[in-house]
């Protein structure tokens, strides 16, 4: 996953894109999840050609990432660091 689809996952959950983050993601609803609040659901995929799709990729990586970088202004202004 790129610095630029972090930052396209931000903005299409958090209605910066105006676009309907309900066509390409569905948040997690378990509340018992650890890590941040904005966790994604995976569908499942029948072909592995699905599996390369945007909202299919990137999924498992945003899932992993903390809390701090989700949560961080930094996002917003696309400033954060990939490490």
């Amino acid at each position: 996953m790129t610095k630029g689809d972090i930052m396209q996952i931000y903005k299409i959950i958090n209605g910066i894109d105006r676009i309907d983050s309900k066509i390409f993601f569905e948040l997690s609803s378990g509340l018992a999840a650890p890590g941040h609040s904005q966790k994604l659901v995976k569908q499942h995929a029948r072909f592995g050609i699905r599996l390369s799709v945007f909202s299919q990729r990137v999924v498992d990586d945003w899932n992993l990432l903390p809390a701090e970088i989700i949560e961080s202004r930094a996002i917003q202004f696309g400033t954060i660091v990939m490490i």
